[in-house]
């Protein structure tokens, strides 16, 4: 193999270049298998994602699909490892084990994969597994974005220049345990321990335990919020997402965002 089109590794026997998750036919000016994620709701959103075989919308002058697929891990090997296992809790234990580290072999780059039926291949539809599974399908398959998933050490504070800069930290007083960037591109985790939630916050009445799959979930729903709602409601986004984690998990639910009763818990957070 050769390196050519968006510095890829072009196959000598068929002509096509490898991308990770699946092959693209420079010649086609399309993938040549579909999209692995599926179907998902967010696509209604943006009917241009409905072509599974389309590479970066169709404009390749402007965007950059790197692997078919983006959403990447950052950090050390133990940090990309901790991520990965947060988001396989937060998607649920069916969901999870369809996700794997798929390294892009020109960039060394890491990046969530998801196998197509799972790890037998005769699964359902990553998509089908639940609600924060259907949210991850939109955010991986996105053509035109892509978000980074790091860890920042207590005390760093994040979008000092947007008007609601964040200090990381445990989620005690000023501090929040997970941040995302204003257009999505960045989700920001605590290296370190996370706080219990006042028991206000809780459906159960006492201090309410938060994971890191929790704030995970939380961040993605803040993601999810601000590219396909224009982050109209995107507290009440987060706060759902994060209830299906914890649904999952068995855990209580949360009842608010800053205070009990402040987002609207019903429904479905789509």
């Amino acid at each position: 193999m050769n390196d050519q089109f968006t510095g890829k590794e072009r196959d000598a026997e068929s002509g096509l270049d490898y991308f990770g998750a699946r092959y693209y036919g420079s010649g086609l000016g399309r993938f040549t298998s579909p999209d692995p994620v599926g179907i998902m709701r967010q696509k209604l959103l943006d009917p241009q994602q409905w072509n599974a075989y389309a590479y970066v919308r169709g404009n390749p002058l402007r965007f950059v699909d790197p692997t078919g697929k983006y959403v990447e891990l950052s950090g050390g090997e133990k940090e990309r490892a901790r991520q990965l296992a947060a988001l396989k809790t937060a998607v649920g234990k069916s969901a999870g084990s369809y996700l794997y580290d798929n390294v892009d072999k020109e960039s060394g780059k890491h990046y969530v994969g998801i196998l197509s039926g799972g790890p037998d291949g005769k699964g359902p539809a990553f998509s089908s597994l639940g609600a924060v599974a259907n949210k991850v399908s939109g955010i991986v398959a996105d053509t035109q974005r892509g978000v980074t998933i790091s860890f920042e050490a207590p005390g760093v504070t994040l979008g000092s220049d947007t008007p609601f800069p964040i200090e990381i930290g445990s989620g005690k007083g000023d501090t929040s345990p997970g941040w995302t960037s204003p257009d999505g591109a960045s989700i920001e985790l605590t290296s370190g321990p996370i706080a219990k939630l006042n028991a206000s916050l809780s459906s159960n009445g006492k201090p309410l335990v938060t994971t890191l799959a929790d704030v995970l979930g939380h961040e993605l729903g803040n993601v999810d919020s601000i590219w396909y709602h224009g982050g109209q409601d995107s507290d009440g986004d987060a706060v759902r997402t994060e209830n299906e984690v914890r649904k999952s998990e068995a855990e209580p639910l949360r009842l608010g965002h800053d205070k009990r009763g402040d987002v609207t818990l019903s429904g479905t957070p789509f």
